[in-house]
């Protein structure tokens, strides 16, 4: 029987006065990126679902208002953090596009149709309330965790989904890449084979793919714990295949070579 998640409700009726311009560094596109298939069957048909203007414009503000906690949080050092306990919840947070779009990818309102569960979301909601559920729910976590007041954002703004969207990459992305590249100098050539491990580090590397090439979002998640790979998928076929190799989390592009998620 199907057990949907009950989140709390969205902040529908803020009382808005003022939103930081963004002070956070811009993420990194430096590593180089290649494409290879691999032979799974995979099905990303969906039809997009079109929300009235205003159900837009209640997402745009839901967006909003979580990048001025994302942003506090950042100042505060406390994004990596936030980010990890996200990214290991695989209770609330189960499907990868979830996270993917509370932390990576809001600007892209298609995200919740590849969810592989029914669980996932509720049932009973259409997909943009959903999308407001999950925002909310990223910028909850960091009102308790930081101890915050309710933001003051100015509603005359009308900045396009797609500049909050980078806006949030910009605090994300570096969050993201510090947080991968702390895992594997601490543990440096111990970098341990366990299911755990790879669901971590799968779900990281989606989410900095994501923040750091917005074009291609990765929209699904697979993990083949037989042969240890971690296949990140944009799109059907599209895909990136990483898995550790000689102490260090390496995409494996075709001919077999080996390269470094991060080449610096």
């Amino acid at each position: 029987m199907m057990k949907p998640i009950i989140f709390l409700i969205s902040f529908s009726n803020f009382i808005v006065s003022f939103v930081d311009g963004g002070n956070c560094l811009k993420a990194s596109t430096s590593e180089a990126i290649a494409e290879d298939i691999f032979d799974e069957e995979v099905n990303n048909t969906f039809v997009p679902v079109f929300a009235p203007v205003e159900y837009q414009e209640d997402y745009r503000m839901e967006v909003l208002i979580t990048n001025t906690f994302i942003e506090n949080a950042f100042r505060a050092g406390r994004l990596e953090q936030i980010i990890t306990e996200l990214v290991d919840d695989n209770v609330h947070f189960k499907d990868f596009v979830i996270i993917n779009s509370m932390i990576a990818a809001p600007d892209d309102r298609d995200l919740l149709l590849f969810v592989d569960s029914e669980e996932t979301v509720i049932p009973s909601d259409d997909n943009m309330t959903n999308l407001k559920h999950y925002q909310y729910n990223m910028g909850l976590k960091i009102k308790n965790a930081l101890g915050l007041g309710d933001p003051a954002i100015d509603e005359t703004q009308s900045l396009a989904l797609e500049t909050l969207g980078h806006k949030r990459r910009e605090c994300t992305g570096p969050a993201i890449k510090n947080t991968i590249q702390h895992i594997l100098d601490e543990l440096v050539y111990n970098l341990p084979d366990t299911d755990d491990f790879l669901i971590r580090m799968c779900r990281l590397t989606g989410i900095y793919l994501s923040a750091t090439f917005p074009e291609s979002f990765i929209n699904r998640l697979r993990i083949n714990y037989e042969d240890r790979d971690c296949i990140l998928y944009h799109g059907p076929w599209q895909n990136k295949i990483y898995r550790i190799h000689n102490g260090d989390w390496t995409q494996i592009l075709p001919g077999g070579i080996m390269r470094p998620l991060f080449l610096n």
